[in-house]
């Protein structure tokens, strides 16, 4: 009996550790993809294994960065809020949605995003530099689009 659960244990073990090793190859792969800037090949890779992963903060937000590049801007918002259920004290989620919002013209929901990730990560430059964005463009002062585009692609 206590070999059994012993080869057990062991069995169970190995499982998890192939399983955490090949979940690293993907993400490893895709972020390969993605820094070469073949965001669509980098999306394919993650999409092909999202079922296995779609807990995985860090696979959600590379998939969601992947979609953003892309200009999917809705598709990128609904990852980010996923990735947020797994990881909500990871201000760079919140931002990436925020910055996405911007695109959708989402500004009441830009700003709380951009606002909660100043909350988390104060000394960001850029987050503020995207809140300022949203107010020019709430003000009428100017589009947002156009600074945006600059900084985020």
């Amino acid at each position: 009996m206590k070999r059994n659960f012993i080869l057990t244990i062991t069995a169970v073990s190995f499982f998890l550790i192939v399983n955490q090793s090949t979940a690293q190859t993907t993400l490893e792969s895709a972020q390969m993809q993605y820094d070469a800037g073949l965001f669509d090949k980098a999306e394919s890779i993650l999409m092909a294994d999202l079922e296995s992963h779609s807990k995985d903060a860090a696979y959600l937000k590379l998939l969601a960065d992947s979609k953003h590049k892309q200009d999917k801007f809705s598709e990128a918002v609904k990852l980010y809020g996923k990735a947020i259920k797994y990881d909500d004290e990871n201000a760079l989620l919140f931002f990436s949605r925020g910055a996405a919002l911007v695109f959708l013209a989402e500004y009441k929901e830009a700003l709380s995003d951009l606002n909660t990730a100043i909350k988390l990560q104060p000394d960001s430059a850029e987050m503020y530099y995207y809140k300022a964005i949203v107010w020019l463009n709430c003000l009428g002062i100017m589009q947002p689009y156009k600074l945006i585009v600059k900084r985020f692609h």
